[in-house]
């Protein structure tokens, strides 16, 4: 009895295999429509949105590109102007000459780490401190002796992106490095870096975003457009809160608050970012056999105040002896300098030291006139200035070059 319930498929194994090729091959047609449909939805959706959006693939204009670690960088072989002067960079984006990455026997290189006032800002290439300290150190040299002085900086730096510019020109072996700070140095990240609150963007037309997004905004208007959006939707006209948001993280953080108010907890953690970064900059140059020089810029109000109240310079002199760097104070070397020259106009001021206070509440006209002497803004060099500190600079770095020599020979 049980044999007569045996169900046989017999000849059935052909007719299920068919229907399951017909099962396949509707779902690939299933997947192929839907896949077309996608590509075509996207592709229309691409070249409507190309009517109001340009991806950013090409700035021709703009001096700085998207940088995956630094946020942005300059541009290489560049040629245009910036800031009113004419601009130039190598095939590594350095405000320089093209330099090989062999160094010649019988040579130095000194390379230059700072924002826009190492930069040059304002001046030509040719004007810049580090070409001036480069000139008057090959012109001092022996005569088969040759100085390369690499300027890698640019506006708007900040510790975190030195530390990659020192990180990359280690490559070139440099024997020395002038580290250079401004004040706004230790919060312009807060006001500019979305890791510690800022909007994501300035003056660079650089976004601060992570490299996919930064791919995606150069080659897909859909995508601007739909980043657009999130930012009406979410946060209502973009450009309004961007502004009004930087408006008040440059508030939050102004470079007078590292005077006035440097025991706000956000100051201090501006502080200790800032101090972590040169803290790594000093040990990666410990580990090159790269000697360091610390040059602190002022800016103009510091001018107008008592020694008293030069809280930051303290506070880097202070680093700088900790960690063996040459600390070159500019405010403290121009302020001794205007007052000798003010004592020299006034000889009814020779029978006691000239006193500062005094001096700019008798006077504040001459100091004014002193600053912009050397200083085109509150920050920037002038030409002069640019000159009177690779003066400044020469005797400090041939020292520190003849140390380096005896170590080296013993």
């Amino acid at each position: 009895m049980r044999s007569s319930t045996k169900i046989t498929n017999g000849g059935s194994g052909p007719k299920v295999a068919a229907r399951s090729d017909r099962a396949t091959n509707t779902a690939l047609k299933t997947l192929s429509i839907s896949i077309a449909s996608f590509v075509l939805f996207f592709g229309l959706a691409e070249g409507l949105a190309r009517l109001s959006y340009a991806p950013d693939q090409v700035q021709r204009d703009n001096l700085f590109e998207y940088d995956q670690e630094k946020i942005y960088r300059l541009k290489s072989n560049y040629s245009r102007r910036f800031a009113g002067k004419p601009v130039y960079t190598n095939s590594y984006g350095y405000r320089d000459a093209e330099i090989p990455v062999e160094k010649p026997p019988h040579s130095r290189r000194l390379a230059v780490i700072g924002d826009s006032v190492s930069f040059g800002h304002g001046v030509s290439g040719p004007r810049t401190y580090s070409e001036q300290l480069e000139n008057r150190l090959n012109q001092t040299s022996e005569p088969d002796f040759h100085f390369d002085v690499i300027n890698t900086a640019a506006p708007g730096n900040s510790a975190i992106q030195e530390y990659y510019d020192l990180a990359r020109v280690v490559k070139f072996k440099p024997d020395l490095a002038i580290i250079q700070f401004t004040l706004n140095d230790v919060v312009e990240p807060y006001v500019v870096m979305r890791r510690f609150g800022g909007v994501g963007w300035d003056y660079h037309n650089v976004e601060d975003v992570s490299y996919f997004h930064h791919l995606l905004k150069q080659n897909s208007a859909f995508y601007l457009f739909l980043s657009d959006m999130h930012a009406r939707l979410m946060l209502g006209e973009p450009s309004i809160v961007k502004f009004e948001k930087r408006a008040k993280r440059i508030e939050l953080y102004d470079v007078k608050k590292l005077i006035y108010k440097s025991d706000e907890p956000r100051i201090s953690d501006a502080w200790h970012e800032y101090l972590s970064w040169l803290d790594k900059m000093v040990d990666l140059a410990k580990a090159n056999n790269i000697r360091v020089v610390y040059l602190v810029s002022p800016y103009s109000f510091q001018f107008r105040l008592s020694p008293e109240s030069d809280l930051p310079q303290i506070k880097l002199r202070q680093f700088a002896e900790t960690h063996d760097m040459v600390y070159v104070d500019l405010l403290a070397i121009l302020r001794a300098e205007f007052l000798a020259e003010y004592a020299s106009g006034h000889p009814q001021t020779s029978h006691s030291p000239v006193k500062w206070r005094d001096v700019l509440q008798q006077d504040p006209d001459a100091a004014e006139a002193f600053w912009y002497r050397y200083f085109i803004d509150a920050d920037h060099y002038s030409a002069d200035g640019h000159a009177h500190v690779a003066e400044i600079l020469y005797p400090r770095v041939r020292q520190l070059l003849s140390m380096k020599d005896k170590e080296k020979h013993g």
